[in-house]
């Protein structure tokens, strides 16, 4: 049973391996947000309806993330809803092997109301919360291997043809597509790296070898780095149609392309622009052909340098990667392999595979299912399958689980009452199995119940965890049991829990409102920040009260507030002609679909509100209250009578949801609620 602090049902949609950041580590946006502020890295990659199909979400995965390996990475590889079971599990293997903390499923994919792929997304779920955690402990592996993505290249193309504005408009952009699936064939990971990694000496540090794609041009800083990396022992290939010239460099003399694409038919439908009539000449297993005699002469340039794939495999399709840290090392192999039969772009089949893994004086461990592993063995895989194997430098032999230890600190807010939990994984010899190991945390209490049931990761073979506490809890012996998932091995420890006799009220303190877990911070900020706000009302008669009520609350805290009816405002922004030339809303939009004026949809432009704004009333009287609950920006969905509740309000924090990059904060306020005002008020203080 896949177990997380987000997420606790199958159909959950957010398959989780950390789950600290909360929902908002996502975002909506095409590339990745660099802002470095942040603990983590977010967004989702290429759809798989042009190019290189289902390998499109992993690759624009690792060419966006090239350089910023550290921060934790958050995903979404899928987007469509009409993704089958197939596709989904492939995309999420694909991108989860390369070592993300965290994976999402789309809006389109909910799988309480589309069952295209609720199958796989169980499936997932479950996988990725099992083995998910390795990624939170342990940095990303960097293989022999590199394939340079430059930017100088593709800024030199840009000054000869201004047209190209996407990198797949340049040769080296339409060659890397090619390389990257050429290592998939090969049982190779092809780590993306940029010019500045091979400037500052990031490539030497990690890597034996690096391959340029069609590559034009270089900066003649890069240039010389690479031949100091070829004069100090390195590999440079070049591939495709490479016209740089780097000292020691190996051309490859290999061009690679879809196999029709010099045909007549095939350049009469990139002409006409008949993109649907294209989709047969240009599915994964075209790219896969076309890729086959790079893969041809790269294999024998590496072989003769004597740099190995992480395992032999006799299947092209079977797609590895490596992960790993001090004693434990993973690896991944997920079938990727194309239907040649069929004219589907991501048509994909079922294959059969004999894995090699050299694990000669090391222990094999099957990381899926726990246990024992074969060295060399032949593999059945469904569409998309992902197995995952893990070598350790010894064998595992036990889990020491330290004295649990409590502690009852009542001068903190959150967490007063805390129970704290160390484990280390031994080998046979009792010596610590140092990296990142799988574990199950059951904490049973002194009635038998399960108190938590959680998936972590050691760090180096030893796992340190806070857990919080109840004052109400049962008082007597618990258990805290710990088992590693590679072998299945436990062990156990434990504990009296002595509950405070008298546990008091904080004085005037009482919740009367419902919010998301740490809202209460975005509001105070919220106030801090914005020191003139437009309350929005809604129509039913208490709420000119309420709205007055609001407005005289927040006066001391320099928040002057203007009070307008929800009517006023129900309609689109109006934009001007400048704004409608790169305007993007929320849905998607073609080129010069957004107008100037107030005729676009409110999704597209937004309310016809600047500023911060406070939504006063329900669903039923507020349409922009309505309008965020349509558009799936309120946590918990209000119902009239049932939730919140008599007596109850709710608050909730948005950003972009009323307009582009507009702050709101809605207030449900029924009848006989009116306290809700003195919650906004608690909040702030």
């Amino acid at each position: 049973d896949w177990s997380s602090d987000v997420c606790s049902s199958d159909l959950d949609l957010l398959s989780l391996t950390q789950s600290q950041y909360g929902w908002s580590a996502f975002t909506d946006g095409y590339y990745f947000n660099v802002v470095r502020s942040l603990p983590i890295i977010s967004g989702h990659g290429g759809y798989h309806d042009f190019g290189p199909g289902y390998f499109n979400p992993s690759y624009f995965l690792e060419i966006a993330r090239a350089r910023d390996l550290t921060r934790d990475c958050w995903y979404l590889p899928t987007w469509y809803g009409n993704t089958t079971d197939d596709e989904f599990r492939l995309e999420q293997y694909l991108s989860f092997q390369t070592g993300v903390e965290g994976l999402m499923s789309p809006p389109p994919l909910e799988p309480a109301s589309n069952p295209s792929a609720r199958n796989a997304i169980i499936e997932v779920n479950k996988v990725i919360g099992r083995l998910g955690p390795i990624f939170t402990t342990m940095p990303v592996t960097r293989p022999p291997v590199a394939m340079l993505y430059s930017l100088s290249d593709l800024i030199a193309t840009q000054t000869v043809d201004r047209s190209v504005n996407y990198a797949h408009g340049a040769a080296q952009g339409l060659c890397l597509p090619f390389t990257y699936i050429a290592g998939k064939q090969l049982q190779y990971q092809f780590l993306p790296v940029v010019d500045e990694d091979v400037i500052d000496g990031t490539l030497a540090a990690h890597h034996k070898a690096v391959i340029l794609s069609a590559v034009r041009y270089l900066d003649s800083a890069v240039v010389t780095a690479l031949e100091d990396f070829v004069a100090g022992g390195g590999l440079v290939l070049l591939a495709g149609d490479c016209t740089v010239k780097i000292k020691g460099a190996i051309h490859l003399g290999v061009n690679p392309k879809l196999p029709d694409e010099d045909s007549d038919t095939y350049k009469k439908l990139v002409a006409e622009k008949k993109w649907g009539d294209l989709e047969p000449y240009q599915t994964v297993a075209k790219y896969f052909q076309g890729a086959a005699p790079l893969a041809k002469a790269l294999k024998a340039q590496l072989d003769k340098a004597g740099i190995k794939p992480e395992f032999e495999c006799d299947a092209a399709g079977i797609s590895a990667t490596r992960q790993g840290e001090g004693d434990v090392d993973y690896l991944f192999a997920v079938n990727a392999t194309p239907d040649s039969a069929s004219p589907k772009r991501n048509a994909m089949k079922a294959a059969s595979a004999t894995i090699s893994i050299d694990a000669k004086g090391k222990t094999l461990y099957d990381a899926m299912t726990g246990g024992p592993a074969k060295a060399k063995a032949k593999y059945d895989f469904i569409p998309g399958q992902m197995r995952v194997f893990a070598r350790t430098a010894r064998p595992i032999g036990s889990v020491a689980v330290a004295t649990p230890v409590v502690t009852h600190d009542l001068t903190q807010i959150k967490t007063p009452i805390t129970l704290r939990v160390a484990a280390t994984v031994l080998d046979t010899k009792g010596g610590i199995l140092s990296g990142s190991l799988p574990l199950r945390i059951v904490v049973t209490d002194a009635k038998g119940a399960t108190r938590y049931d959680l998936h972590r990761a050691t760090k180096l073979g030893t796992l340190e965890l806070t857990l919080p506490l109840a004052a109400n809890d049962a008082a007597g012996e618990w258990k805290i049991t710990v088992t590693e998932l590679l072998n299945n091995t436990a062990g156990s420890a434990s504990f009296n829990y002595r509950p405070a006799p008298k546990c008091g009220e904080v004085a005037g303190l009482e919740r009367r409102a419902v919010m998301l877990g740490g809202e209460d911070a975005n509001i105070f900020r919220f106030a801090r920040v914005n020191h003139a706000v437009t309350i929005v009302k809604g129509t039913s008669d208490y709420n000119a009260a309420a709205a007055e009520r609001l407005q005289k609350i927040l006066a001391p805290w320099g928040v002057k507030c203007t009070i307008v009816n929800a009517a006023d405002v129900n309609k689109p922004r109006a934009l001007t002609e400048d704004e409608a030339k790169t305007w993007v809303g929320m849905t998607y939009t073609g080129s010069g679909a957004i107008k100037p004026g107030d005729g676009n949809p409110l999704t597209v432009a937004g309310f016809a509100i600047d500023g911060p704004v406070i939504l006063l009333g329900t669903p039923e009287d507020n349409p922009l209250i309505k309008f965020l609950l349509d558009q799936k920006f309120l946590p918990y969905a209000p119902k009239a009578g049932e939730f919140p509740g008599a007596g109850r309000g709710y608050l909730a924090w948005q950003r972009d949801g009323i307009g582009k990059s507009q702050e709101s904060v809605t207030v449900r306020s029924e009848e006989h609620t009116s306290e809700l005002q003195s919650q906004f008020r608690i909040s702030y203080a």
